[in-house]
């Protein structure tokens, strides 16, 4: 299949990647400045830029993903170019552990022990994930389009309901204290990443 933005996987060079495709305000690591407990340890960081939330939808679009049955309802997964795992893992590594030590105590040599999965899920309208734990340590979710309706990530434990901006990330817990869902599509794509640290 022709990718519509073949340049996306280019990461040759990795800073200059970082400086298009990532928000300035992850490479700043002012975490008291940018990083917002939006409900009892569920923060939100801006990560990736709009640019580059479009494109990666944009390449995906034709791309026939597998059907799978996630929570107990249907879902669709989509493969994710080996160069978009790099570079999650360099962002983690080197940005985003610190911020999980700014709230959390987790340093880096933890860190390195742990494991990312990467999963890119695609929901069409009326289609909605139920409630449920995950088996990780902290769960990640980054909303990919921009056009979708519905689709918020809910925490029933909270009495808490979002609406993810497109680019930001957003972590949690996984395990116990944080059952979450996200809810009925009304309209459009919903185009998301879930990023999974488990041990």
């Amino acid at each position: 299949m022709s990718l519509k933005y073949p340049e996306i996987y280019n990461i040759s060079e990795i800073d200059k990647w970082i400086s298009t495709y990532v928000r300035k305000e992850l490479v700043t690591t002012e975490w008291d400045l940018i990083s917002n407990e939006v409900a009892q340890d569920v923060y939100q960081i801006p990560f990736f830029t709009e640019e580059f939330c479009d494109k990666l939808v944009e390449n995906s679009i034709g791309e026939k993903g597998q059907q799978i049955t996630l929570w107990g309802h249907e879902a669709e997964e989509i493969g994710i170019n080996d160069s978009i795992h790099e570079v999650i893992k360099n962002l983690f590594v080197n940005k985003l552990v610190h911020a999980f030590y700014h709230h959390w105590s987790i340093d880096l040599p933890t860190f390195q022990r742990l494991e990312l999965v990467n999963r890119y899920f695609r929901l069409q309208k009326n289609q909605d994930l139920r409630p449920r734990h995950d088996s990780s340590i902290i769960t990640c979710y980054i909303k990919l389009d921009s056009d979708s309706e519905g689709g918020e990530l809910f925490f029933p434990k909270y009495n808490y309901t979002l609406k993810p901006k497109q680019g930001h990330i957003y972590f949690f817990p996984g395990r116990v204290t944080h059952r979450y869902g996200i809810n009925f599509i009304k309209s459009g794509i919903n185009n998301s990443l879930f990023i999974y640290i488990t041990d």
